[in-house]
């Protein structure tokens, strides 16, 4: 009876220890999620995931799909042979985003029975400056009016700001404004339309 009780436990080890070798195998990644903070002149974020194969079979890497266009994933290599190490670069390019963004990136091997495995990354883009609004009309025929553009500076350091017009812009005056009542981190541009005739905007 003891032997009998004994060799079952031998067998439920063995297949535990069996299957927790099967689920180790593979891709292990040292960090599944990185969290990265761009520089403000940078133009693309590269997020590297370092790896090395775990068990005792060759591990071959058949895909790597990003989860937008702006993202492309790539292995330094295509077969890794047990105990090597490897990493896996996604290359993420910033375009006109800024603040948060969340990409992921999900790598398939030829191994059987592990499915994709799923890697992400956050990269804060600083915000350098923020115009509100971007554009301003008047209608034609329209009394003289003031409108404001607001522009602040996330960081809290106040920017050099240049007010110019461009192109014919007879009837419009432009005029930068410090908000004292944000400190060094905001300022303002008021921007008017002068009616045909008129003498003073301000």
């Amino acid at each position: 009876m003891n032997r009998r009780s004994g060799t079952a436990s031998v067998l439920i080890f063995l297949a535990v220890f069996s299957n927790l070798a099967a689920v180790r195998a593979g891709l292990v990644f040292e960090n599944s999620h990185l969290d990265i903070e761009a520089r403000v002149t940078a133009t693309q974020t590269v997020a590297v995931f370092r790896f090395h194969v775990e068990g005792d079979r060759a591990i071959t890497i058949k895909e790597i799909k990003s989860s937008c266009e702006c993202t492309e994933g790539r292995a330094d290599r295509a077969a890794y042979q047990p105990g090597e190490r490897g990493e896996i670069r996604a290359v993420f390019k910033h375009g006109e985003r800024t603040g948060e963004q969340f990409k992921t990136v999900t790598v398939k091997t030829d191994e059987a029975g592990i499915g994709p495995q799923r890697l992400s990354f956050k990269v804060l883009i600083p915000r350098v400056v923020e115009v509100v609004p971007v554009a301003l009309f008047w209608q034609t025929g329209a009394k003289s009016e003031a409108k404001e553009i607001r522009i602040s500076f996330p960081d809290g350091k106040f920017q050099p700001v240049e007010v110019g017009l461009v192109g014919p812009q007879k009837n419009v005056v432009a005029r930068l404004n410090k908000d004292g009542k944000s400190g060094e981190s905001e300022s303002s541009i008021m921007t008017g339309f002068r009616a045909r005739g008129s003498r003073g905007m301000w």
